[in-house]
Order: C-alpha cells, then sequence, then structure tokens
C-alpha cells in the first residue's frame, strides 16, 4: 500500500510540474503589446534597437506596438510586426512627427492606425492578412509614400476626416502618392487639382478640394470608403461599380455642385452615399442595394440637394435625411427596406414627388422629429409593412395625388399634429385603395371625406389612382382613372392626347389639361370612331389655366383620343391621319410585345 501511495504521489508530482511547464511555455510565447514610451524608452522587447530617435527592429515581432513618442523614425528593418488575429499592429494617437517605414504587418485586426495625430509619415511598408490595413482617422499633413497594402478584409481609409466642427482638417493628409498599391492597384488621393480625370486603375480615390474632376468607370472594393470627397465642387462621379467597401459607398463633406449619375452603389456596410454639410448636389440614376444603413443619407445640413430617379432596395432606409431643407427627391424607386424615405430632425420645405415606396418593412414614407412643411405629391406607396405615410411629431405639411394602396395601415400619424391631405377643388386629395365611398356627381372625387383623425382629414379623396404625364412641350397632364393606364401619348403634331387602357366592368378618367398644351374645347374619341363615351363632360372645371374633363366607358383594351375641335376642315382630315397612324404604330408595338409605360 505505501509503495502505491509514493507512485501515485510522484505521478501527481510529475503531471503537476509537467502542466506547470507547459502553462508557463504558453505565457512566454503569449502576444502582449510593446510601447516605445513618451521618455524614449522601448518597453516588452529587446528586438528594437534604440540609437537616439531611431528605433530599428532586429528581429521579427510577435506584438502590437503602440507609439507614445514624437519626433522619432521606427524602421522595420524588413522584419514582420506579427500579430494573432486581433489587435493594432502599430498605433499611434496624438502623434506628431513619426515615420514608420520598412514594416511587413500582418494578421492584426488593423494593420496600421493613425488617430488624431499630424505629419505622420508611413511609407514603404507592407500590410497584409488584416482585418483593416491602414487606418487613418481625423488626422492631419500626413505622408504615405511606397506602402503595399492588400488581401486585408478592407485596405486603405480614412474617418472623422471633416465633421462641421473640425473643418481645419480639410487637408488632413498632406500626400498620399500613387506609388501606395490597394490590391495591386493605385491610390488616387488627390489635393487642390482641378480638370482632371481620375485614372482607370485606380484602387482607391478621395478628392480634398478639388474642382472639375471625373471619376468614372472604376471598381472600388474593399476599402473605408469606395470614394471619399471633401471640400470638393464641380465634378462628376459616374458608372462605376462600388462594392463592398467597410464604410460608405460615396462620402461627401462639406461639397458642392457634385454629380453622382448612373453608378452601382452594392454591399456597403455603411451608406450608398453618404453626404453631410453638402449643397446644390445632383444623385440621380444610381442603383443602390444592400447596404447596411440608408442607400442615401444627408445630415449635417445638407440642403439644396437633388434625388432624382434611383433605384434602391435591402438597405436600412432607402433615403434618410436628417437637418436637411429644400432638397428635392423625384422619381426614386425604393422597395424592401426599413424606410422608404425618411425625413428626420427638423427636415423641412422638402419636396417628396413622384417615388415609388413599396413593400418596405416599415413604412413607404415618414416624417419624424419636427419635420414640418414639406410637400408630399404624386407618390405611391404601395404593400409598406407597417404604413403608407407615418408622420410623427410634424405639421404643416402637404399630401396630396398619392396612391395609398394595400398597405399595412394607410397612415400613422401623431394626432395632436396637423397636417393638409388634400389640394382643395378640384384637384383632389389622395387616392385610398381602403375607401368605400361613392360619386354621385361624377367628378372623380369621392361624395365623403377620408378620415384619418381629428386633426387629419382629406377633404376630396380620388376615386382612381393618380397618374402625371409630361409632354414634349414640357407640360404635365394629370389623369385619375380605375383603369389600368398602359400608356400616354402627346402627339406635339397635331396637339391631340392618346391614352390607352384596359381593365373590367365600367371605368372612367379625370384628365387635367393645361390649356397652353391644347386648344379647347376638346372631343372625346374611343378606339378610332366619333362615338361618345357613356358619359362625357368636356367641362368639368376651369381655373383659367388648367381644364379638367371627365368621362366614362365600359372597360377593354382602348385606344382614348383627346382632340380639340379646330374649326377648319383642311385640319380634321390631317388629325384622323395621324390618328391612324398612331394605332397603326401602336398595334405593332403590341405585337412586338413592347408597350410604353
Amino acid at each position: 500500500m505505501w509503495k502505491k501511495l509514493v507512485l501515485i504521489t510522484f505521478l501527481v508530482l510529475a503531471l503537476t510540474y509537467s502542466l506547470s511547464g507547459a502553462f508557463q511555455v504558453k505565457i512566454a510565447g503569449a502576444s502582449g503589446t510593446i510601447y516605445i514610451r513618451a521618455t524614449g524608452e522601448v518597453e516588452g522587447t529587446d528586438k528594437i534597437e534604440r540609437d537616439g530617435d531611431l528605433y530599428t527592429f532586429t528581429d521579427n515581432i510577435n506584438d502590437s506596438i503602440v507609439v507614445e513618442r514624437d519626433n522619432i523614425v521606427v524602421d522595420g528593418a524588413g522584419y514582420k510586426v506579427q500579430g494573432s488575429g486581433s489587435g493594432k499592429g502599430i498605433y499611434l494617437s496624438y502623434r506628431s512627427n513619426v515615420t514608420i517605414k520598412n514594416t511587413n504587418i500582418n494578421n492584426f485586426d488593423n494593420g496600421i492606425v493613425i488617430e488624431d495625430s499630424f505629419q505622420i509619415n508611413v511609407s514603404g511598408n507592407n500590410v497584409t492578412n488584416n482585418w483593416f490595413g491602414i487606418m487613418l482617422s481625423s488626422s492631419l499633413n500626413n505622408t504615405l509614400v511606397g506602402n503595399v497594402i492588400s488581401d486585408n478584409g478592407y485596405n486603405f481609409g480614412v474617418s472623422g476626416a471633416g465633421s462641421w466642427d473640425n473643418e481645419f482638417l480639410c487637408q488632413f493628409i498632406h500626400r498620399v502618392d500613387i506609388s501606395n498599391l490597394v490590391e495591386g492597384k493605385p491610390i488616387y488621393y488627390w489635393v487642390n487639382e482641378k480638370d482632371k480625370a481620375v485614372p482607370l486603375d485606380a484602387g482607391y480615390v478621395a478628392l480634398v478640394n478639388c474642382t472639375r474632376i471625373t471619376v468614372q468607370n472604376l471598381n472600388l472594393t474593399k476599402n473605408w470608403q469606395g470614394i471619399l470627397l471633401h471640400s470638393t465642387s464641380n465634378s462628376t462621379i459616374t458608372r462605376n461599380n462600388i462594392t463592398t467597401n467597410y464604410g460608405h459607398g460615396v462620402e461627401f463633406q462639406h461639397c458642392s455642385n457634385i454629380s453622382v449619375i448612373g453608378n452601382d452603389i452594392m454591399a456597403n456596410n455603411g451608406h450608398g452615399i453618404d453626404l453631410s454639410w453638402s449643397f446644390n448636389n445632383a444623385l440621380s440614376g444610381n442603383k443602390i442595394a444592400n447596404n447596411h444603413a440608408a442607400g442615401i443619407h444627408l445630415s449635417g445640413p445638407s440642403n439644396n440637394n437633388s434625388i432624382i430617379g434611383n433605384t434602391m432596395s435591402v438597405n436600412a432606409d432607402g433615403i434618410n435625411l436628417e437637418g436637411c431643407l429644400n432638397c428635392s427627391i423625384f422619381g426614386n424607386n425604393v422597395s424592401n427596406s426599413r424606410f422608404g424615405i425618411l425625413l428626420d430632425r427638423f427636415s423641412n420645405y422638402n419636396i417628396i414627388s413622384g417615388n415609388n415606396a413599396t413593400a418596405n418593412n416599415w413604412y413607404g414614407i415618414g416624417l419624424y422629429e419636427s419635420s414640418n412643411n414639406n410637400t408630399i405629391s404624386e407618390n405611391s406607396m404601395i404593400a409598406n409593412k407597417e404604413a403608407g405615410i407615418a408622420l410623427s411629431g410634424s405639421s404643416n405639411n402637404r399630401v396630396y395625388h398619392n396612391n395609398f394602396i394595400n398597405n399595412a395601415d394607410q397612415v400613422h400619424v401623431s394626432p395632436e399634429y396637423a397636417n393638409v391631405w388634400d389640394d382643395g377643388y378640384p384637384s383632389g386629395g389622395n387616392y385610398w385603395s381602403d375607401y368605400n365611398g361613392t360619386d354621385s356627381n361624377k367628378d372623380g372625387i369621392g361624395d365623403s371625406w377620408y378620415q384619418i383623425d381629428e386633426n387629419n382629414t382629406d377633404n376630396y379623396p380620388l376615386m382612381g389612382m393618380f397618374s402625371s404625364f409630361n409632354t414634349s412641350l414640357g407640360y404635365h397632364v394629370n389623369v385619375v382613372s380605375n383603369s389600368t393606364l398602359e400608356s400616354f401619348e402627346y402627339l406635339e403634331s397635331n396637339g391631340t392626347i392618346m391614352i390607352y387602357l384596359s381593365g373590367e366592368g365600367f371605368g372612367f378618367c379625370r384628365v387635367c389639361i393645361p390649356h397652353d398644351l391644347m386648344n379647347e374645347p376638346y372631343s372625346v374619341i374611343i378606339n378610332g370612331t366619333d362615338v361618345l363615351p357613356y358619359h362625357v363632360d368636356c367641362e368639368l372645371f376651369d381655373n383659367g389655366t388648367h381644364r379638367w374633363i371627365y368621362f366614362t366607358y365600359k372597360h377593354s383594351i382602348l385606344e382614348v383620343v383627346i382632340v380639340p375641335e379646330f374649326p377648319s376642315l383642311f385640319i380634321l382630315p390631317l388629325f384622323m391621319t395621324a390618328t391612324l397612324l398612331a394605332v397603326i404604330v401602336y398595334r405593332r408595338k403590341q405585337k412586338s410585345g413592347f408597350v410604353e409605360s
């Protein structure tokens, strides 16, 4: 028994010693942090040799390095700074006149991080296989030359570059030489340039205090931003593919008169396009999808901007304005996001018109936190999962000529705030798919109002969907109808309107025609014959500049022609010939499978 106890005791002691030794070995090889202290000492390694203000590596280093001293040179001499998948490779905060050169940095969260620093020189480094390569934040007059940044999750970027109370950061980088490469492509970081086009081999683009620059036909990916502009004006960004950047696809700060046209901006972690304190810019015809934040975001304020004809889906919000005035949001298609269009935090006197907000997870359009005196017209809010429109803490907004169709709720409002929900008679209010009123006097407007709450009422709800069509002469023709409008044409040669309709049962059209577009009085001709509709009123209402007409019919596929009644017998055959040609063209379109929308 005693021998067994001795043996067991020996084995336990041996195992304890073995585990202790293994533990000690693990500790000896663990990753820590090396400091170059403000007093000049190197703490945490014997692999950095100091000679005055020069610090030179003598071997590879497996730890993070924090620089706390100014006016020094750190020379990696070609050795590695290698991490274990976390931390910062080389970190500078509130430093000045420091050079980091000739290092190979890999396997960190962040390769090189420079924060709130100035006159930092980063040259000849290889930064690879980190989550983020080189990051500069709120830093001034720095220089990057000859660095190779590749195979990182995200390669290069700048943040905190120009908040509104730090305008001195306008030139936050003194020089980024094109000898810097991200994934083998040069970084084009231009300061005080003008009248140039960014070369097609760019891997990253930033423009600071530039004017008349063109950025086009680039593929920009895996950086902090795709394109960064600061204090830049009168420039164009067009036909670029901007994808999978950690921050925003395109970021503006203190910019004006920039055109962002026809870009594909996809799958960025921040906003697709982000503007802060930027004015008189035009964002049009872009495809923006799958960004983690808004498709288009304006803040700051950013006033007098136009957002026209963009297509957005699966963003946190489609379009989001915070504290912005006098912006125009027109003709955008926004779907499958949180809000389709959101005005927030004192966004006043903006126009939201002609947009389609469909199947968004919350609201088609939302106004929040004292967003007042905005105009919301001619939009279609369809199948949004919370409501077509939400007005929270906002008043004196005008909401008319919109189509509210099959939303979970048509409207959410704060009942103590009053807004205007129609444009008076005969212009009318909105179309509500759940309105069950009648139209006994045949004017296209319901006989009873649409009640939202005691402070919000549509007094003139429309009996059919609202559509607005532009003509070759620049005048708009508005149509309210319960039919499907297949197409609309204005024939300038003989001054007539042609509308193609379809549907089932009985239909109606109410058409508003500017006097300057067509001479009164009018005739309505269906399917090429001079047979009157079931009911026609070509003098429904006239306000001196526009005339409203109204007619009904039995549905089929119909060609409706609205023609001025010319006194000349010579013009009538001309009209009939033009109509016949239009019908032939239309039928050929049908045979080819194409119908104009």
